[in-house]
């Protein structure tokens, strides 16, 4: 059974949080408005970015930049549970301290997933 949560933050101009749990969900190709920071809670998720395939599993995190096309679902048949953050661009700069001094680009990542322990757990914190 899918379940899934959002929930709207009042920081700055806002953020989004979707805490997720998809026993079978596919996704067509979208994009997003806003940056996109999450983590794979449990399971795997099978998702299409950047040219290739990536099988995204728990302890996974995802960074994906405004724009950025991407499309997947499940990578095994228990499905996946996540945690996404919905970031516009002006909230991120008046997080990090730079409304004054706006970023004149959207700021991109080398990759859109990543394995790093102490970001996890920060960001596992945060919700």
């Amino acid at each position: 059974m899918n379940s899934a949560k959002l929930e709207f933050h009042a920081v700055s101009d806002g953020l989004d949080v979707l805490n997720a749990r998809y026993a079978h969900q596919p996704f067509l190709k979208h994009s997003h408005s806003e940056y996109v920071f999450g983590i794979i809670r449990a399971g795997l998720h099978k998702v299409w970015c950047r040219g290739e395939w990536w099988q995204v599993g728990a302890g996974t995190i995802a960074t994906l930049s405004p724009d950025e096309p991407h499309f997947g679902g499940n990578g095994n048949e228990h499905g996946w549970a996540q945690t996404m953050f919905y970031v516009p661009e002006t909230t991120l700069q008046d997080l990090v301290g730079r409304s004054d001094a706006p970023l004149d680009t959207t700021l991109h990542f080398e990759t859109p997933f990543h394995r790093d322990e102490t970001t996890y757990q920060l960001l596992a914190r945060a919700t």
